[in-house]
């Protein structure tokens, strides 16, 4: 969607291959709908005993003993993610001496385990180069870096979001190369991940790559749009997927307008795309709201919301999520990926952590103190509201921060930290990088 392959598929003979239909990082879409620039796809069958294997083997492996290496942030999100009774199983085999036989027992089962869909496929199609866009997490991953070994077949993994090296990876081996983001990315990499900082090259993001260009999109359009008077404060409370209850949390803006104890600012609330509006977010769209305006483009999908705990996905074209925080003057939002792009457009960010929802809202908890945002609560002009009585203080100094030009050009400069800029497209950069890689085995051939 953010035509990163455009120039490699236009230049080389590219594969595309997809797991079956239902897969859960595909959401609603079907594969054979994506726009793949010509090239060939295929769908690959996943190997589900194997991916079990995998998992126990990682997740066994991130619960041994590694002083300063592997941050107590992440074996808690292992133990709540197994149960309290695999935590237990789980760090008996992590102990020094059972660790070693219980390695030897997985890869005796994955060794009578053969993957013959991948084995096949890599056969029939004998691929130069393999690019693995994802998660550091997934159904290919560890076959990949296993297979594409025992066939010298060169790879490229390219990281998806800045918590991946960090927190999200699964990788037992390592890929010949890690595309990431930025500094940061580079260095939890190579933290967490034990990758040569050779092999780690920050990439920029793909996704981002929409915000070096102009957009033309203003803020007197915005108002025309949702009906704000164009004196106002135009406010981004952008959702997140950490299960906070962002319904209150505009109640909390809603109520500070009407009493004047903020003034002349409205609010524009966009809902993460697979966060469920928070909490119950259900109550966000029935609500009367006075000076809250809901994102046009994500009516429908808070339409959708009910009480079955059914996780919904949207796919919001990035155009749109340019348009808005380009247009709107400063972005609130509970640990989500958009304070960053607001950042890189500079506007001022107020990052909001409710740390008295912690009970009920428990992927907020468990990511509060991970690295990637520890790093960025650091950072001197990003505002931090603790609670949602401190959120109306924080505000007053976010509003005092809009239109001031030294602390835009300053969380610019910081945004870079996370994020590299390219003046080159994402797309034309690939190509480059696996063109020189081509150019490099020739010469050795």
């Amino acid at each position: 969607m953010s035509s990163a392959f455009e120039k490699i598929c236009r230049r080389h003979d590219v594969t595309f291959i997809f797991p079956e239909s239902g897969y859960k990082r595909l959401g609603v879409y079907n594969p054979y709908d994506l726009s793949l620039h010509g090239s060939n796809l295929k769908i690959l069958p996943v190997h589900q005993q194997r991916q079990v294997i995998w998992k126990q083997l990682f997740q066994v492996s991130q619960l041994r003993f590694r002083p300063g290496k592997t941050p107590s942030g992440l074996k808690r999100l292992i133990r709540t993610a197994i149960g309290k009774k695999a935590a237990l199983l789980y760090s008996l085999l992590s102990l020094p001496l059972v660790y070693i036989f219980f390695k030897f027992y997985c890869y005796q089962r994955l060794s009578k385990l053969e993957y013959k869909a991948l084995v096949e496929l890599l056969d029939n199609e004998k691929p130069d180069l393999i690019i693995h866009p994802c998660v550091l997490e997934g159904v290919y991953l560890n076959d990949i870096i296993e297979e594409s070994r025992i066939c010298c077949i060169k790879t490229i993994f390219i990281m998806n979001s800045w918590d991946n090296p960090s927190t999200k990876r699964t990788m037992i081996g390592q890929p010949d190369w890690l595309l990431v983001w930025g500094k940061q990315t580079k260095d939890h990499a190579i933290k967490y991940a034990n990758m040569k900082a050779e092999k780690v090259i920050e990439f920029g993001a793909a996704q981002f790559d929409i915000y070096s260009k102009e957009n033309f999109h203003s803020k007197d359009r915005l108002c025309m749009e949702y009906g704000i008077d164009d004196w106002k404060r135009i406010i981004l409370y952008a959702g997140s997927s950490k299960e906070t209850d962002e319904f209150s949390h505009l109640c909390l803006l809603e109520s500070a307008i009407e009493s004047n104890a903020i003034k002349n600012c409205a609010i524009i609330y966009r809902p993460h795309p697979w966060g469920n509006g928070g909490y119950k977010g259900e109550r966000i769209l029935n609500y009367n709201w006075k000076h809250v305006h809901i994102d046009k483009n994500m009516i429908s999908y808070l339409s959708d919301l009910n009480q079955d705990n059914i996780q919904k996905k949207s796919m919001p074209n990035y155009k749109h999520t340019q348009n808005l925080i380009t247009s709107v003057d400063a972005v609130i939002s509970p640990l989500s990926t958009i304070l960053l792009e607001a950042m890189i457009c500079g506007k001022p960010v107020l990052c909001f952590l409710p740390t008295e929802e912690r009970k009920i809202a428990k992927h907020f908890d468990l990511s509060l103190y991970q690295a990637h945002f520890k790093e960025f609560y650091k950072i001197e002009k990003v505002l931090i509201a603790k609670s949602k009585n401190n959120l109306i203080q924080n505000f007053h100094k976010l509003i005092k921060y809009i239109d001031n030009p030294a602390i835009s050009k300053n969380l610019i400069s910081e945004s870079e930290y996370f994020v590299k800029r390219f003046n080159e497209s994402y797309s034309l950069r690939l190509e480059s990088f696996a063109t020189t890689i081509f150019n490099e085995e020739n010469r050795k051939l």
